[in-house]
Parts: structure tokens; sequence; C-alpha cells
């Protein structure tokens, strides 16, 4: 992988900046080199298919629930889908006809996985300069420092993409960053090395907009 830290201010590919803050991309790789992934592939004739890949050394047992739905509200298609992933394996686990969902930039494809075992993951059907994603925003709620350590919760409100808490200091790490965070949904943050005296209600939080 190159390249992870810059040795000084720059603009560069890193995923580290010169003040070890994490970039977006450090927390994309983080989520890429877990053990199963799951991803969507859109073909040319618009049909729609779920991959599933384990590079791990032992099989898993998912249990995945596959949606199309609108950004503003509802969904067009929800389908529950349990399957094995074998050892070494990349196999699609699931497809449905351009018919069936209708693409468009309204709309984004979902995958979650009930235990866990995999982050959950989307596709948009259309360049995010046309997705509507201007009146997202994202609520943070801040527990108690401990030797420079609190728990937080990301929020959103609307579809929030790159949903983010910004770091105060350099040398500031977050647990997980830069995710997407369906209407209502929440993540678990764990912040550590905060500044001594620091109010965690000070952090600053924010998601994509156009």
């Amino acid at each position: 992988m190159w390249q992870l830290n810059d040795p000084w201010p720059g603009l560069s590919w890193s995923v580290v900046d010169h003040d070890l803050i994490a970039k977006a991309g450090y927390y994309f790789t983080q989520r890429a080199y877990r053990t199963v992934l799951t991803s969507f592939v859109r073909h040319d004739d618009g049909r729609l298919e779920l991959w599933v890949t384990n590079s791990g050394r032992t099989a898993v047992s998912l249990d995945l629930r596959v949606e199309v739905a609108a950004f503003a509200d509802g969904r067009i298609l929800d389908e529950r889908v349990r399957v094995v992933a074998d050892p070494g394996s990349s196999r699609p686990v699931w497809s449905a006809a351009p018919e069936t969902y209708e693409p468009g930039p309204d709309r984004f494809a979902w995958v979650g996985e009930a235990s866990g075992r995999t982050e959950p993951n989307r596709l948009f059907f259309a360049a995010l300069k046309e997705l509507p994603l201007q009146d997202s925003r994202t609520e943070l709620r801040t527990g108690p420092v401990e030797d420079g350590s609190a728990e937080l919760t990301l929020t959103a409100h609307g579809y929030a993409y790159l949903a983010r808490v910004l770091a105060p200091a350099p040398g500031v790490t977050f647990s997980r960053n830069y995710l997407d965070l369906r209407d209502g949904e929440s993540a678990r943050i764990t912040v550590r090395g905060l500044p001594d005296g620091f109010d965690p209600a000070e952090l600053r939080h924010a998601a994509y907009r156009h």
C-alpha cells in the first residue's frame, strides 16, 4: 500500500497526514481489509449483483439484508440472503433485474449483515453530484473523557455520505470514521488522544453536502 503518511505538510496520496490525523482513505482501507467483504456489481444490462468475498481460512455464515431504497423515503426492494462464505472464495450470492428496482439518482443499493461479521456497503446509481444529499446533517452525542478517550455516537438525519468527526488536535484517533449512515442510523465511535482538559462537546462533525 502506498502511501501511509506524510513526513511534512503537503498534498499527497497518503492516508495519514503530517499531524498523524487519518484521512478518509485510511478508514476506507480499514474497511476494505476486513476478512469478509460484500460488494455490489452493476452490469451493462442493468442487472445488479451482490458478491461475497472471504479471504480468511474458515467458512463464515452470513445473514445479509439486501435493500434498494429511495434517499427521500421508502424501500423499493428488501430481501434476506443467508449464505456460507467458503474460505478463499469470491462469488455472487444475489441478483436483481433492473425492472425490479428501477435504478436512478434518487435511489441506492444497501447491504448489511445481522451479526456484524462484515461492514455494510452500498452502491449509488448516479454520479455523486447528482445525488440528493443537500439536506443531510449529523448529530453527535459525547460521553465523558477518561485518560484522553471518550465514546461518541454519530447519528444521521437524511442520508449522510462521509459522515465524520473532525480531529481537534494532532495525534487524535478514531476507531472508525468517514461512514455512510442512512437516515436515523447511528455509529458508535471511540476517540483517543484528546488533549488534557478538552471538552468533547466541542468536537465538530460533518457529512458531504453539495
